[in-house]
Order: C-alpha cells, then sequence, then structure tokens
C-alpha cells in the first residue's frame, strides 16, 4: 500500500540559469499526493520556470526533479533533465500544465472537439465523440460548445477547455500558471472553483503559480514562497498567512489586503 505521507515529486537543489541570469537558484521541496500547493511571488520570482522544470518544458541547469515511479509506489523515478519526444510521451500524461493565456496555448485552427480528441490519442484513448463531450462537460462546458473555435469562445470557455484538454490525459499532477490571472473576478471564482471540484473528484495534486494571494487563499494548502529564485517562506496556508515569519512573504501580504465584503 502507498504510503500517502511519501511525496509524489521530489525537487532537489533544481537550478535554472538564462545566460548570466540565475533564475532558479538550488530549490528543493517535496508535492504530496492529492495536495494543493501554491508557488507564490512577484514577477521574476522563479515561480513560473520550476513549474515548467517539473512539466519538462524547460531544461534544468542543475538539480533533479522525480516522480513516484508508475510501476513501483515505493520508489522514485528521476525525470530527465531535457526532454525528448518519448519523455513527453511517457511522463506528460503525469503532469500536465495550464497556461496563463489560454488562447496562445490552443490550435487556432482547431475546434474543441478536436482539441480533445488530439490529446485523447496522445494519451493513446480513443477520441469517440462521447469522450469528446465527457471531457467538455467535466471543465463545464456545453454540447454546443463543441464545433468552436478558440476565437469563438469567452476568456472563461478557453481556460475551461484547457483544462478538458489537460484533464482528459487522466493526469496525477496539474500545474496551474496564473491560469486565473487574465480573468475578470466572477469568472476567476468559477474557474477556481471548478479546479478545486476537479482536484477532488479526481484525486488531483495541484500546483497553482500565482502572484496573487488573495486566490491563494481561496485554494491552497501548502505555500512556497519565491523570492529571486529562492524559496524564502514554507509552511501550511494558515500559518503562512497569519503568522508570516519572512519580511518579504509580509510586504508581500501588506500589498495584497484581504477583500472587504460590503
Amino acid at each position: 500500500m502507498t504510503d500517502p505521507r511519501a511525496p509524489l515529486i521530489e525537487v532537489r537543489n533544481l537550478r535554472k540559469v538564462f545566460g548570466q541570469t540565475v533564475a532558479v537558484d538550488n530549490v528543493s521541496f517535496d508535492i504530496y499526493p492529492a495536495e494543493i500547493l501554491a508557488l507564490v511571488g512577484e514577477s521574476g520570482s522563479g515561480k513560473t520556470t520550476v513549474g515548467r522544470m517539473i512539466s519538462g518544458l524547460e531544461d534544468k541547469s542543475g538539480g533533479s526533479v522525480s516522480l513516484r515511479a508508475a510501476t513501483d509506489a515505493a520508489s522514485m523515478e528521476r525525470l530527465p533533465d531535457r526532454y525528448r519526444k518519448q519523455d513527453f510521451r511517457r511522463y506528460g500524461q503525469r503532469i500536465q500544465m495550464i497556461f496563463q493565456d489560454p488562447l496562445s496555448s490552443l490550435n487556432p485552427f482547431f475546434n474543441a472537439g478536436e482539441v480533445i480528441s488530439e490529446a485523447l490519442r496522445f494519451a493513446g484513448q480513443k477520441p469517440t465523440l462521447e469522450a469528446q463531450l465527457h471531457w467538455l462537460k467535466e471543465a463545464g462546458l456545453q454540447p454546443d460548445h463543441l464545433h468552436r473555435l478558440p476565437h469563438e469562445l469567452s476568456g472563461g470557455q478557453r481556460q475551461r477547455l484547457c483544462i478538458a484538454r489537460a484533464l482528459c490525459m487522466r493526469p496525477e499532477v496539474i500545474v496551474s500558471d496564473e491560469s486565473v490571472s487574465a480573468l475578470d473576478v466572477s469568472v476567476q471564482a468559477q474557474i477556481l472553483a471548478l479546479l478545486l471540484r476537479l482536484q477532488d473528484t479526481h484525486d488531483l495534486t495541484l500546483i497553482f503559480i500565482t502572484h496573487d494571494l488573495n486566490v491563494v487563499r481561496q485554494i491552497a494548502s501548502r505555500v512556497l514562497v519565491m523570492k529571486r529564485g529562492q524559496i524564502v517562506e514554507s509552511g501550511p496556508a494558515d500559518q503562512v498567512f497569519d503568522a508570516p515569519r519572512h519580511e518579504y512573504t509580509r510586504a508581500l501580504l501588506a500589498a495584497c489586503p484581504i477583500p472587504q465584503v460590503d
């Protein structure tokens, strides 16, 4: 039996250098099954780069990311430092990423049904009409969205389509990179509620990358605070919000007050 306290992902001494710029500097942490972990920090803190390295979308300059082995839950499997096509097929189904700008991450010539079909084929599943409709429904889209192109959908609908595309591969981990930051507040709340529901019903591990601490208050169970490529504070969300230890965390909280409800 798998120990629920054992990490699903281990990040050790992770490092990324772009030219002369150290974007991520010796970062280490664990990610546990079915938790919602928030990576927070200002622009340039390195949080998105960490998410992309976990997902295999960014090469690593140093350190490692290890994922619990699919065939042996008691062991960890180190992910490649540089992904090749076969690596995406091997690990891409297990770790999926949702991006800030859904329009740029969707093929403009594929309608919603074709987006889901392509993902299903990648995952080795049959892209039936029934499957397309099922996954669109899971993300809160309707049958009449099936034949719409990305530019014919609203921003919230496009993000729902990206969520459906990730979900249909049946991943264990979804990395959400500022996935609600460009949305209106009302739509943002709907997408957050959707992610929480899907995380619960599909037993997902969710890595939520954001600069918005008010979003983190609503969704995260644990928080890592990043500044200039390093983790400066970590802990349960309540602890980080109620008793922040690092001055940078306190500054972030002061700049993002709790919204007042009339």
